[in-house]
């Protein structure tokens, strides 16, 4: 999928509150998560990283409160890319 700056500057940008454990937890995780794939396609640019990609996924609809049938949407939405 190709990313445009334009388009990114349209979406919603969440702001952590570090105050709220939830939300904290959620972003120490993403933090995790990214770390973990950078680490990994660092020794294999071939690597399956579906697994941490799907778990970062749910943190982020978490975070967005997104409810089952908007999940549903986002995901078919990047399916069809």
């Amino acid at each position: 999928m190709h990313i445009v700056p334009e388009n990114l500057r349209q979406l919603p940008m969440r702001t952590i509150n570090f105050n709220n454990a939830f939300e904290k937890e959620a972003y120490n995780k993403l933090v995790e998560g990214v770390a973990q794939i950078m680490k990994i396609r660092s020794a294999n640019p071939q690597a399956d990283i579906s697994s941490i990609e799907d778990r970062i996924d749910e943190l982020v609809y978490a975070l967005y409160g997104l409810r089952e049938k908007e999940i549903e949407l986002v995901e078919g939405l990047v399916k069809e890319k």
